[in-house]
């Protein structure tokens, strides 16, 4: 070999290495839509019971008007009020926030509200990202009455898209990552107050559905949860019918066993949505810092180990029929991210830098 040939081998491997390298970037790819929030979201009406009534879009809801079709819906299940009737007001941070208030006894108080500030001139946003604000206080909704029962319906404040259709045996790794802030949280806890019934949660959620059966279970990413500041597993693994207990990593030893119908919620509710298995991702696989602090946490995480743990988890509960065990046959069906609260409480989570990508 000559020195020339030698020089241009130098020359030309690297080239071929970043080739390569470029390959492997480009096959990356986006599975949600719009995820700063650019195009707004459409507000679905605030069905008291999603069996009878089918949900509808009310109004769209931009910072300014883009043409387009929102790829956000935001959903307001078991509320009484809607946002579909607030006005949007200009904040002096260049935000836009949609409320609905009421004057109750001579005081104005707020059932909920979203702030949208795409163009991410939030003072404390260093990285100029996009951030959307969720509010809801539940304690209005509920008129200061605590949920008494399971198989009564709670508010919910989320934001719902359907993700790229793709098959996820396509993917090595689906990372999902996102930061948060909780700006607040009045807890109003009471005499009647349950922990295991009364709770405010604000959850990453996906609907894994098998392509061929139709069947699908929901992959819960946990953002907070005012009860703990770590989850763990929302399931159980067990070596024999009288011997479970809660998992500490996907590989531990056992048959797994998860609960049905908002984790113990609604053990005898058929409400539509909540009545398939739910399979929790603990917080620690998601973040080593705790959002109850204060500060702007990042959250991150390869869905794709999760996934095939929740399709195991469906057919080690029998349901093997509908829950083939090649990912070739499941995409993600839905996505929804945002509060649902069945205490008293009234909180406010930012969120930016929203992102699913498949690699």
């Amino acid at each position: 070999m000559t020195r020339s040939t030698v020089k241009r081998c130098f020359v030309f491997f690297p080239a071929l290495l970043f080739c390569a390298i470029a390959d492997i970037a480009s096959a990356s790819e986006s599975l949600l839509q719009d995820s700063a929030f650019a195009q707004g979201y459409e507000v679905m009406s605030p069905l008291r019971d999603i069996y009878t009534d089918h949900s509808r879009t009310e109004v769209i809801q931009q910072f300014q008007a883009t043409g387009k079709k929102p790829s956000w819906r935001l959903v307001q299940w078991g509320s009484h009020k809607t946002l579909a009737k607030a006005l949007p007001e200009l904040l002096s941070d260049g935000s836009k926030r949609w409320a609905v208030t009421e004057m109750i006894n001579h005081q104005m108080v707020l059932y909920k509200s979203v702030t949208l500030n795409p163009a991410g001139t939030v003072a404390d946003s260093s990285d100029h990202a996009a951030v959307i604000t969720l509010e809801l206080n539940a304690e209005a909704e509920f008129n200061h009455s605590y949920l008494s029962s399971s198989d009564e319906y709670w508010p919910h404040l989320l934001l719902v898209q359907n993700p790229k259709t793709v098959k996820l045996g396509k993917y090595q790794t689906l990372t999902l990552s996102l930061d948060a802030r909780l700006l607040f949280d009045e807890r109003n806890i009471g005499n009647a107050y349950n922990s295991n019934l009364h709770a405010a949660r604000f959850l990453i959620s996906f609907l894994v559905r098998n392509t061929l059966s139709g069947d699908s279970f929901w992959l819960n990413i946990p953002v907070y949860d005012d009860r703990f500041r770590q989850s763990s597993f929302g399931c159980q693994k067990c070596l024999s019918s009288d011997n479970c207990y809660v998992p500490q990593s996907l590989h531990d030893a056992g048959k797994w066993l998860c609960p049905f119908d908002g984790e113990r919620w609604s053990k005898a509710s058929e409400k539509q949505g909540t009545h398939r298995m739910l399979f929790r991702v603990p917080s620690a696989a998601i973040t080593s810092d705790h959002i109850e602090d204060g500060q702007w946490v990042h959250y991150t995480v390869d869905l794709i180990p999760y996934i095939k743990a929740g399709i195991q988890a469906a057919r080690d509960q029998g349901k093997s029929p509908g829950f083939s065990a090649s990912l070739l046959f499941y995409n993600l069906n839905l996505f929804t991210m945002g509060w649902e609260i069945t205490g008293l409480n009234h909180a406010a989570m930012e969120v930016k830098n929203l992102s699913l990508r498949g690699a």
